[in-house]
Protein backbone atom coordinates (compact mmCIF):
# COMPACT_ATOMS: atom_id res chain seq x y z
CA UNK A 1 0.00 0.00 0.00
CA UNK A 2 1.70 3.39 -0.86
CA UNK A 3 1.95 6.34 1.05
CA UNK A 4 -0.60 8.01 -0.62
CA UNK A 5 -3.11 5.58 -0.34
CA UNK A 6 -2.92 5.72 3.66
CA UNK A 7 -2.82 9.59 3.41
CA UNK A 8 -6.10 9.46 1.71
CA UNK A 9 -7.54 6.63 4.09
CA UNK A 10 -6.84 8.78 6.86
CA UNK A 11 -8.26 12.37 5.39
CA UNK A 12 -11.55 9.88 4.75
CA UNK A 13 -11.58 8.58 8.23
CA UNK A 14 -10.64 11.87 10.41
CA UNK A 15 -13.63 13.12 8.16
CA UNK A 16 -15.87 10.71 9.31
CA UNK A 17 -15.19 11.29 12.93
CA UNK A 18 -16.16 15.37 12.70
CA UNK A 19 -19.47 14.31 11.27
CA UNK A 20 -21.33 12.55 14.27
CA UNK A 21 -24.43 12.46 15.40
CA UNK A 22 -26.11 9.24 15.98
CA UNK A 23 -25.23 5.56 17.17
CA UNK A 24 -24.53 2.28 15.35
CA UNK A 25 -27.22 -0.84 15.90
CA UNK A 26 -26.03 -2.63 18.83
CA UNK A 27 -26.06 -5.79 20.45
CA UNK A 28 -26.10 -6.80 23.83
CA UNK A 29 -24.20 -9.59 24.40
CA UNK A 30 -24.22 -10.49 28.28
CA UNK A 31 -20.66 -12.02 27.69
CA UNK A 32 -19.10 -8.74 26.55
CA UNK A 33 -21.02 -6.14 28.66
CA UNK A 34 -20.09 -8.25 31.96
CA UNK A 35 -16.50 -8.42 31.20
CA UNK A 36 -16.25 -4.56 30.91
CA UNK A 37 -17.56 -4.10 27.47
CA UNK A 38 -14.75 -5.51 26.07
CA UNK A 39 -14.45 -7.80 22.72
CA UNK A 40 -11.83 -6.74 20.35
CA UNK A 41 -9.77 -9.42 21.41
CA UNK A 42 -11.77 -11.55 23.02
CA UNK A 43 -12.68 -14.77 20.78
CA UNK A 44 -14.38 -18.04 21.82
CA UNK A 45 -17.77 -16.57 22.28
CA UNK A 46 -21.13 -17.58 20.09
CA UNK A 47 -20.91 -13.91 18.64
CA UNK A 48 -17.67 -12.61 18.94
CA UNK A 49 -16.89 -12.64 16.01
CA UNK A 50 -19.82 -10.26 15.18
CA UNK A 51 -17.73 -7.86 17.19
CA UNK A 52 -14.15 -8.20 15.71
CA UNK A 53 -14.92 -10.03 12.39
CA UNK A 54 -11.21 -11.18 12.03
CA UNK A 55 -12.89 -14.37 14.57
CA UNK A 56 -14.77 -15.71 11.52
CA UNK A 57 -11.04 -16.82 10.32
CA UNK A 58 -11.81 -19.98 11.90
CA UNK A 59 -13.33 -23.23 11.23
CA UNK A 60 -16.34 -23.72 13.84
CA UNK A 61 -19.76 -24.17 13.08
CA UNK A 62 -22.65 -22.97 15.64
CA UNK A 63 -25.85 -21.76 14.95
CA UNK A 64 -28.36 -19.44 17.60
CA UNK A 65 -32.06 -20.09 16.38
CA UNK A 66 -32.86 -17.83 19.60
CA UNK A 67 -32.07 -15.16 22.15
CA UNK A 68 -33.36 -12.78 24.16
CA UNK A 69 -31.67 -9.68 26.30
CA UNK A 70 -33.76 -7.65 28.64
CA UNK A 71 -32.17 -5.02 30.27
CA UNK A 72 -33.53 -2.30 32.48
CA UNK A 73 -32.39 0.28 35.19
CA UNK A 74 -33.66 0.79 38.74
CA UNK A 75 -36.11 3.94 37.38
CA UNK A 76 -37.61 1.51 34.11
CA UNK A 77 -37.87 -1.72 36.75
CA UNK A 78 -40.22 0.67 39.29
CA UNK A 79 -42.06 1.93 35.91
CA UNK A 80 -42.75 -1.21 34.36
CA UNK A 81 -43.69 -3.22 37.68
CA UNK A 82 -46.52 -1.63 38.47
CA UNK A 83 -46.31 2.10 37.87
CA UNK A 84 -47.09 2.27 34.33
CA UNK A 85 -50.67 0.24 34.46
CA UNK A 86 -51.55 2.67 37.43
CA UNK A 87 -50.93 5.58 34.40
CA UNK A 88 -52.62 4.39 32.07
CA UNK A 89 -55.55 3.10 34.45
CA UNK A 90 -55.44 7.13 35.84
CA UNK A 91 -55.01 8.71 32.09
CA UNK A 92 -57.58 6.52 30.81
CA UNK A 93 -60.36 8.61 32.77
CA UNK A 94 -58.36 11.35 34.28
CA UNK A 95 -59.84 12.68 37.58
CA UNK A 96 -57.73 15.73 38.81
CA UNK A 97 -60.18 16.30 42.04
CA UNK A 98 -58.61 13.00 42.47
CA UNK A 99 -54.93 12.82 41.77
CA UNK A 100 -53.15 9.21 43.23
CA UNK A 101 -50.59 11.79 45.16
CA UNK A 102 -48.27 8.13 45.44
CA UNK A 103 -48.37 7.81 42.13
CA UNK A 104 -47.13 11.48 41.80
CA UNK A 105 -44.32 11.24 44.20
CA UNK A 106 -42.72 8.49 42.83
CA UNK A 107 -42.78 9.89 39.21
CA UNK A 108 -40.84 12.45 40.41
CA UNK A 109 -37.84 13.05 38.37
CA UNK A 110 -37.75 9.43 37.12
CA UNK A 111 -36.06 8.26 33.89
CA UNK A 112 -36.39 4.84 32.75
CA UNK A 113 -34.21 3.30 30.39
CA UNK A 114 -34.40 -0.05 28.59
CA UNK A 115 -32.42 -2.04 25.72
CA UNK A 116 -33.86 -5.56 24.27
CA UNK A 117 -32.42 -7.44 21.70
CA UNK A 118 -34.44 -9.84 20.36
CA UNK A 119 -36.71 -12.46 20.34
CA UNK A 120 -35.72 -12.00 16.48
CA UNK A 121 -32.57 -13.16 16.79
CA UNK A 122 -30.73 -15.80 14.28
CA UNK A 123 -27.04 -16.26 13.57
CA UNK A 124 -24.91 -19.04 11.79
CA UNK A 125 -21.15 -18.62 11.89
CA UNK A 126 -19.64 -21.32 9.05
CA UNK A 127 -15.96 -21.81 7.73
CA UNK A 128 -14.57 -18.02 7.67
CA UNK A 129 -18.33 -16.30 7.55
CA UNK A 130 -21.11 -15.72 9.45
CA UNK A 131 -24.88 -13.65 9.14
CA UNK A 132 -27.12 -12.77 11.97
CA UNK A 133 -30.69 -10.97 11.50
CA UNK A 134 -31.78 -9.42 15.20
CA UNK A 135 -34.16 -6.56 16.60
CA UNK A 136 -33.24 -4.45 19.34
CA UNK A 137 -34.47 -1.46 20.85
CA UNK A 138 -33.31 1.12 23.00
CA UNK A 139 -34.83 3.94 24.93
CA UNK A 140 -35.95 6.18 27.84
CA UNK A 141 -39.36 7.03 29.43
CA UNK A 142 -38.82 10.32 31.68
CA UNK A 143 -41.09 12.74 33.81
CA UNK A 144 -40.40 15.93 35.04
CA UNK A 145 -42.36 18.27 37.27
CA UNK A 146 -43.29 18.01 41.06
CA UNK A 147 -47.29 18.26 40.56
CA UNK A 148 -48.44 17.00 37.42
CA UNK A 149 -45.66 15.98 35.68
CA UNK A 150 -44.77 15.86 31.82
CA UNK A 151 -43.29 12.95 30.22
CA UNK A 152 -41.07 12.34 27.18
CA UNK A 153 -39.97 9.41 25.72
CA UNK A 154 -37.57 9.01 22.88
CA UNK A 155 -37.03 5.35 21.07
CA UNK A 156 -34.77 3.72 18.26
CA UNK A 157 -36.32 -0.01 17.32
CA UNK A 158 -33.79 -1.58 14.72
CA UNK A 159 -33.82 -4.03 12.33
CA UNK A 160 -30.26 -5.24 11.08
CA UNK A 161 -28.29 -7.67 9.34
CA UNK A 162 -24.28 -8.34 10.05
CA UNK A 163 -22.49 -10.41 7.47
CA UNK A 164 -18.98 -11.01 8.13
CA UNK A 165 -16.19 -12.92 6.20
CA UNK A 166 -12.68 -13.52 7.80
CA UNK A 167 -9.45 -14.65 6.35
CA UNK A 168 -5.96 -15.97 7.56
CA UNK A 169 -2.88 -14.16 6.79
CA UNK A 170 0.16 -16.66 5.80
CA UNK A 171 2.57 -15.24 8.27
CA UNK A 172 6.36 -17.26 8.27
CA UNK A 173 6.26 -18.13 12.09
CA UNK A 174 5.33 -21.38 14.00
CA UNK A 175 2.53 -22.60 13.77
CA UNK A 176 1.18 -21.58 17.07
CA UNK A 177 1.06 -17.86 15.94
CA UNK A 178 -1.51 -16.54 13.18
CA UNK A 179 -2.39 -13.45 12.07
CA UNK A 180 -6.27 -13.12 10.88
CA UNK A 181 -8.21 -9.79 9.18
CA UNK A 182 -12.14 -9.77 8.88
CA UNK A 183 -14.86 -7.36 7.59
CA UNK A 184 -18.41 -6.89 9.05
CA UNK A 185 -20.94 -5.27 6.66
CA UNK A 186 -24.34 -4.14 8.49
CA UNK A 187 -27.54 -2.88 7.29
CA UNK A 188 -29.72 -1.31 10.05
CA UNK A 189 -33.42 -0.23 9.72
CA UNK A 190 -34.56 2.10 11.95
CA UNK A 191 -38.03 3.76 13.44
CA UNK A 192 -37.34 6.84 15.64
CA UNK A 193 -39.77 7.75 17.80
CA UNK A 194 -39.25 10.79 20.27
CA UNK A 195 -42.30 12.67 22.02
CA UNK A 196 -41.60 15.77 24.61
CA UNK A 197 -43.18 17.19 27.51
CA UNK A 198 -46.74 15.31 26.50
CA UNK A 199 -48.56 16.62 29.55
CA UNK A 200 -49.62 14.07 32.17
CA UNK A 201 -52.93 13.50 31.75
CA UNK A 202 -52.01 12.09 28.34
CA UNK A 203 -48.77 9.98 29.46
CA UNK A 204 -50.59 6.55 29.08
CA UNK A 205 -50.21 7.20 25.47
CA UNK A 206 -46.28 6.68 25.37
CA UNK A 207 -45.75 4.95 28.52
CA UNK A 208 -45.41 1.70 26.68
CA UNK A 209 -42.35 1.24 24.08
CA UNK A 210 -43.90 -0.53 21.79
CA UNK A 211 -47.06 1.56 20.90
CA UNK A 212 -46.15 4.53 18.52
CA UNK A 213 -48.85 6.75 19.07
CA UNK A 214 -47.79 9.54 16.67
CA UNK A 215 -45.47 10.58 13.99
CA UNK A 216 -42.36 9.05 13.64
CA UNK A 217 -38.93 8.50 11.38
CA UNK A 218 -37.72 5.82 9.47
CA UNK A 219 -34.37 5.25 8.23
CA UNK A 220 -31.57 3.21 6.69
CA UNK A 221 -27.76 2.92 7.10
CA UNK A 222 -25.02 0.71 5.94
CA UNK A 223 -22.17 0.70 7.76
CA UNK A 224 -18.61 -1.49 7.59
CA UNK A 225 -16.47 -2.65 10.47
CA UNK A 226 -12.75 -4.12 9.70
CA UNK A 227 -10.86 -6.13 12.44
CA UNK A 228 -7.41 -7.84 12.38
CA UNK A 229 -6.66 -10.15 15.44
CA UNK A 230 -3.09 -11.74 16.12
CA UNK A 231 -2.96 -15.07 18.25
CA UNK A 232 0.36 -16.62 20.15
CA UNK A 233 -0.74 -19.30 22.45
CA UNK A 234 -3.47 -18.03 24.74
CA UNK A 235 -2.31 -14.34 23.56
CA UNK A 236 -4.52 -12.42 20.85
CA UNK A 237 -4.40 -8.91 20.19
CA UNK A 238 -6.77 -7.31 17.91
CA UNK A 239 -7.69 -3.90 16.52
CA UNK A 240 -11.03 -2.75 14.72
CA UNK A 241 -12.42 -0.24 13.08
CA UNK A 242 -15.74 0.14 13.41
CA UNK A 243 -18.09 2.06 11.17
CA UNK A 244 -14.76 2.73 9.14
CA UNK A 245 -16.76 4.43 5.94
CA UNK A 246 -19.02 6.11 8.03
CA UNK A 247 -23.04 5.25 8.45
CA UNK A 248 -25.53 8.04 6.99
CA UNK A 249 -29.58 7.44 8.40
CA UNK A 250 -31.62 8.85 5.30
CA UNK A 251 -34.93 9.67 6.83
CA UNK A 252 -38.58 9.28 5.98
CA UNK A 253 -41.64 11.14 8.61
CA UNK A 254 -44.68 8.35 8.86
CA UNK A 255 -47.69 9.20 10.88
CA UNK A 256 -49.00 6.22 13.48
CA UNK A 257 -50.73 4.80 10.49
CA UNK A 258 -47.16 4.02 8.53
CA UNK A 259 -48.49 5.93 5.96
CA UNK A 260 -45.61 8.49 4.60
CA UNK A 261 -45.42 12.22 4.82
CA UNK A 262 -45.05 13.31 1.12
CA UNK A 263 -44.73 17.21 1.80
CA UNK A 264 -43.15 16.90 5.26
CA UNK A 265 -39.79 19.06 4.23
CA UNK A 266 -36.48 17.45 3.84
CA UNK A 267 -34.83 15.83 6.94
CA UNK A 268 -31.44 16.02 7.90
CA UNK A 269 -29.12 12.67 7.32
CA UNK A 270 -27.28 12.05 10.59
CA UNK A 271 -24.33 10.38 10.44
CA UNK A 272 -22.78 7.46 12.66
CA UNK A 273 -18.68 8.68 13.52
CA UNK A 274 -16.37 5.43 12.95
CA UNK A 275 -14.68 4.29 15.73
CA UNK A 276 -10.78 3.42 16.17
CA UNK A 277 -9.96 0.53 19.12
CA UNK A 278 -6.79 -1.69 20.21
CA UNK A 279 -7.15 -4.70 22.71
CA UNK A 280 -5.90 -7.49 24.02
CA UNK A 281 -6.66 -11.31 25.73
CA UNK A 282 -5.00 -13.94 27.53
CA UNK A 283 -6.12 -16.89 28.16
CA UNK A 284 -5.31 -19.72 30.80
CA UNK A 285 -6.72 -23.32 31.47
CA UNK A 286 -5.75 -23.20 35.43
CA UNK A 287 -4.77 -20.72 37.76
CA UNK A 288 -2.67 -21.37 40.80
CA UNK A 289 -2.22 -24.86 39.71
CA UNK A 290 -6.10 -25.41 40.72
CA UNK A 291 -7.73 -28.89 39.92
CA UNK A 292 -9.39 -27.87 35.91
CA UNK A 293 -12.69 -29.52 37.46
CA UNK A 294 -13.11 -26.39 39.75
CA UNK A 295 -11.90 -23.34 37.85
CA UNK A 296 -11.20 -23.31 34.66
CA UNK A 297 -11.29 -21.69 31.26
CA UNK A 298 -9.75 -18.58 32.87
CA UNK A 299 -9.99 -14.88 30.39
CA UNK A 300 -8.41 -11.74 30.82
CA UNK A 301 -9.20 -8.82 28.47
CA UNK A 302 -8.35 -4.92 27.98
CA UNK A 303 -9.76 -2.67 25.10
CA UNK A 304 -9.11 1.23 24.68
CA UNK A 305 -11.11 2.55 22.28
CA UNK A 306 -12.87 5.33 20.80
CA UNK A 307 -9.44 6.95 20.72
CA UNK A 308 -10.26 9.81 18.51
CA UNK A 309 -12.97 10.95 20.23
CA UNK A 310 -11.71 14.56 21.50
CA UNK A 311 -14.11 15.66 24.42
CA UNK A 312 -13.99 11.57 25.75
CA UNK A 313 -11.59 11.45 28.85
CA UNK A 314 -9.36 8.75 29.11
CA UNK A 315 -11.32 6.95 31.99
CA UNK A 316 -14.08 6.51 28.94
CA UNK A 317 -11.83 4.64 26.70
CA UNK A 318 -11.11 1.77 29.24
CA UNK A 319 -12.20 -1.49 29.13
CA UNK A 320 -11.15 -4.79 30.93
CA UNK A 321 -12.60 -7.88 31.84
CA UNK A 322 -12.11 -11.01 32.86
CA UNK A 323 -14.41 -14.84 33.20
CA UNK A 324 -13.83 -18.16 34.44
CA UNK A 325 -15.56 -21.51 34.57
CA UNK A 326 -16.55 -22.56 38.06
CA UNK A 327 -16.98 -26.72 38.72
CA UNK A 328 -17.87 -27.34 34.53
CA UNK A 329 -21.14 -25.43 34.84
CA UNK A 330 -21.54 -21.56 36.12
CA UNK A 331 -19.65 -18.93 34.34
CA UNK A 332 -18.39 -16.04 36.50
CA UNK A 333 -17.33 -12.41 34.88
CA UNK A 334 -16.00 -9.06 36.10
CA UNK A 335 -15.11 -6.30 34.77
CA UNK A 336 -14.41 -2.45 34.64
CA UNK A 337 -16.36 -0.30 32.40
CA UNK A 338 -15.08 3.71 32.12
CA UNK A 339 -14.70 3.33 35.75
CA UNK A 340 -17.18 1.32 36.72
CA UNK A 341 -17.84 -1.94 37.74
CA UNK A 342 -19.61 -5.24 35.69
CA UNK A 343 -20.09 -8.29 36.72
CA UNK A 344 -22.46 -11.41 34.99
CA UNK A 345 -23.08 -14.98 35.50
CA UNK A 346 -23.87 -17.74 32.90
CA UNK A 347 -25.78 -21.04 33.36
CA UNK A 348 -25.35 -23.83 30.50
CA UNK A 349 -27.80 -26.75 30.01
CA UNK A 350 -26.33 -29.54 27.96
CA UNK A 351 -24.46 -26.27 25.63
CA UNK A 352 -27.46 -25.78 24.40
CA UNK A 353 -29.63 -23.40 26.43
CA UNK A 354 -27.60 -20.66 27.99
CA UNK A 355 -29.00 -18.32 30.88
CA UNK A 356 -26.88 -15.23 32.08
CA UNK A 357 -27.29 -12.29 34.29
CA UNK A 358 -25.08 -8.81 33.88
CA UNK A 359 -24.97 -5.91 36.10
CA UNK A 360 -23.56 -3.11 33.84
CA UNK A 361 -23.04 0.84 34.04
CA UNK A 362 -21.88 3.20 31.62
CA UNK A 363 -20.95 6.55 31.70
CA UNK A 364 -23.52 9.14 29.22
CA UNK A 365 -21.25 11.88 30.30
CA UNK A 366 -17.57 13.30 29.47
CA UNK A 367 -16.10 12.23 32.77
CA UNK A 368 -16.91 9.38 35.49
CA UNK A 369 -18.84 10.20 37.75
CA UNK A 370 -20.86 12.60 35.61
CA UNK A 371 -23.81 10.57 34.36
CA UNK A 372 -23.54 6.51 35.12
CA UNK A 373 -26.28 4.58 33.54
CA UNK A 374 -26.35 1.10 35.17
CA UNK A 375 -28.38 -1.71 33.76
CA UNK A 376 -29.60 -5.18 34.85
CA UNK A 377 -29.63 -7.54 32.06
CA UNK A 378 -31.67 -11.13 31.37
CA UNK A 379 -31.14 -13.28 28.75
CA UNK A 380 -31.57 -16.34 27.22
CA UNK A 381 -29.74 -18.31 24.57
CA UNK A 382 -30.52 -21.27 22.35
CA UNK A 383 -28.03 -22.66 20.57
CA UNK A 384 -27.21 -25.71 18.18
Amino acid sequence: MSRYTLILILIIFLRNILIAGDSSSVIDSPRILSMGNTYIAVDGGYDSAFFNPAFFAKSDNSFIVQRLTVGLNSDAMILYTGLSSDIENFTGNPDFSNTPSDLIDNLNNLKANFRITGPLFLSYQGDNFGIMLFNSLNGNVSFTGASLPSTSMNLDFDITVVTGFGITIPIETPKKHSLSAGLNFKYVNRVRFSRQDVPFFKAGTIVNPFSLSSDFLMGQAIGVDIGLAYKNNGFTAGLILTDFFGMTFSWKKYNSRFQEYTNSGAIEDTRVSPSLGAGVAYKLKNIFNIDEKIISKISFAFDIRDIFVEENSFFNMLHMGMEFLILQTLTFRFGYNQGYPTLGLAFSILDIIILEYTLYTYESGIMPGQNPVTYHFLSSTIKL
